[in-house]
């Protein structure tokens, strides 16, 4: 069968290769099916020329992977789809239709959902197209019959993570992504992500990973990680590696056995962990390592300053522990990316103003105050949309970084509080001059973007 898999990233200011659609297609292709992936950030498509190239593909089946931000985006190219190549299969997977099968299957009039871990579901689907099985036998898949939407049962996750192929790098095409990866300043040039394990054990109130994959965390070998880096920088011309674990250093040994195999195998490539860390998921000889084996920079899920609301935030962590944890660091040559998320429903202005005080007393080498995302799958989204019509939901107004009232603030007053709190911490001399020596000149253009996508948004 041929399955083109699409990923929307048509107005994205940071984008990343999908290695999720990368390891699909090698999935799909081990067992003989035709795959390939089509990405706009990297082919420079408008949805005009997304459709024009869709429909020349012909494809028996169309995969589509939707996150919450993206969902305007996907309902116009489904409602095109369904007008320009009628008859076409379609099916959705990601967070969003995790989370919330029937509704989205309704809503977008797609024929399946693929729910959470997506490379066996989608294998079965495709023999159940082929005739092969039962559309109901299928675990992890929602679908419709007879004008009603089926939910299956929740397929286990994935224990054996070693046993899928590596991602389809060749369909990917690192190389040819846009100079504007997540958390934007990098060392070099191309970046390509990758993940050393599966899943977290600890379960944020923001978070909806627990939801897509599952409570556990699954490691990979530190051997086939190694290949895989060893692949991209021989293969495909990558020069920087991101690991986007949800935790690298959760568990210690293992994080420790991935930078003993880099530095025993002489790869001489940057990295760093723009995902987040926890501040208490390390220590100095962790650090000192990943610091031998290229590791530049941590990103640290410090999220509050307030110890209140990181309670509420059930993050698990004491704020007289993250001084510490961010000196250790640095010590270790290694800078850090301090995260903070504002807007919280039981913020006031003092508790945000605790955050901002305490996160610029850190000495940290970049911060980013994001407004709480109220993410489908989430413990916080399930409150939040409890008593709600979710045909009335305006899902524009749920992308990342778009505040909601709390019960001190509303959506404007914490805007403002975000913005100024960014122009006072990257406005110091110090921290502008160490950005602008990282920025490369085919960055330009993209930084300008996001500079004025950023006051677009907090007008």
């Amino acid at each position: 069968m041929k399955v083109l898999l699409v990923t929307l990233s048509f107005d994205a200011s940071t984008v990343s290769p999908p290695i999720g659609l990368g390891y699909l297609a090698a999935m799909l292709r081990k067992e003989g099916h035709d795959a390939a992936i089509m990405d706009p950030a990297r082919d420079r498509y408008s949805m005009d020329d997304a459709i024009s190239h869709i429909i020349g593909q012909d494809p028996d089946l169309v995969g589509i992977s939707i996150i919450t931000p993206s969902y305007g985006q996907a309902k116009e190219l489904v409602d095109r789809l369904h007008r320009d190549l009628p008859g076409v299969a379609i099916v959705t997977g990601g967070i969003h239709v995790t989370a919330l099968p029937e509704h989205t299957l309704r809503d977008l009039g797609v024929d399946y959902g693929v729910l959470g871990e997506g490379e066996y579901t989608i294998l079965e689907l495709v023999d159940a197209l082929e005739g092969k099985r039962s559309l109901g036998d299928v675990k992890g898949l929602a679908y419709r019959r007879d004008g009603q939407i089926i939910v299956n049962q929740r397929r286990e996750s994935i224990g054996d993570v070693d046993s899928l192929p590596l991602p389809a790098w060749d369909l990917i095409q690192p190389g040819r992504y846009p100079p504007n990866p997540h958390n934007f300043f990098v060392k070099r040039l191309p970046v390509a992500p990758v993940l050393t394990s599966r899943g977290c054990t600890f379960h944020c109130k923001f978070c909806a990973g627990n939801t897509l994959w599952g409570s556990s965390c699954r490691l990979r070998s530190p051997v086939k990680v190694v290949d895989e880096i060893e692949l991209l920088v021989r293969d495909f011309g990558v020069r920087e590696i991101h690991i986007i674990d949800d935790n690298f250093t959760s568990n210690r040994e293992h994080a420790m056995a991935v930078c003993r195999q880099l530095i025993g195998r002489g790869v001489d490539v940057p990295w760093k962990c723009p995902s987040g860390l926890r501040v208490d998921g390390f220590d100095r000889e962790l650090l000192d390592l990943m610091k031998r084996a290229g590791c530049y920079q941590i990103g640290l899920g410090i999220e509050s300053g307030n110890q209140e609301i990181l309670d509420h935030m059930h993050k698990g962590i004491r704020l007289d522990k993250v001084k510490d944890a961010v000196s250790m660091a640095q010590e270790a040559g290694i800078e850090v990316h301090g995260y903070f998320i504002i807007g919280f429903p039981e913020e006031t202005r003092e508790s945000i103003q605790d955050t901002i005080r305490f996160s610029q007393s850190l000495g940290l080498d970049a911060v980013n105050y994001a407004a709480l995302a109220y993410v489908p799958g989430s413990e916080l989204f399930d409150e939040w949309v409890k008593d709600k019509d979710l045909s009335k939901v305006n899902w524009s107004q749920m992308k990342y970084d778009t505040p909601h009232d709390t019960i001190g603030l509303t959506t404007r007053q914490i805007k403002g509080i975000q913005a100024r709190a960014l122009h006072k911490f990257y406005s110091r001399p110090k921290i502008a001059l160490k950005f602008l020596k990282k920025l490369k000149i085919r960055q330009i253009p993209y930084l300008l973007r996001i500079i004025k996508d950023y006051y677009t948004l907090h007008e």
